[in-house]
């Protein structure tokens, strides 16, 4: 077996737009793996994430990297107003929340 060294491996843009056709491929069962690979313990890890934040309700939060968005989820359960942020349009389409939510790279913010 051949192992990849670090200057074989995709930078910049083109390691971006590999990342982001994975994420767009798996988005649709992205839920489902992760619940399973995780034997449903992301539920709790999220919750608990959410609670050692220790913010006021209504107190505004970015998730980047928000994916399918269960974390902007659990933050409005808390009482919190998340706003999601993703690169990949496949998981944002997958998405269901109803934070709002912006297609954007996390190392590129458009602030």
């Amino acid at each position: 077996v051949t192992v990849p060294q670090p200057n074989d491996l995709p930078h910049g843009e083109d390691k971006a737009i590999i990342v982001e056709e994975m994420f767009d491929q798996i988005a649709p069962r992205y839920n489902l793996i992760n619940r399973l690979m995780t034997f449903r313990l992301d539920v709790g890890w999220r919750r608990r994430t959410v609670r050692g934040l220790d913010l006021e309700a209504g107190s505004t939060v970015l998730d980047l990297a928000c994916g399918t968005g269960d974390f902007c989820n659990d933050l409005m359960r808390f009482g919190l107003n998340p706003v999601g942020i993703d690169f990949s349009a496949g998981m944002l389409a997958a998405a269901a929340t109803d934070a709002p939510l912006v297609r954007a790279d996390a190392l590129q913010l458009p602030v």
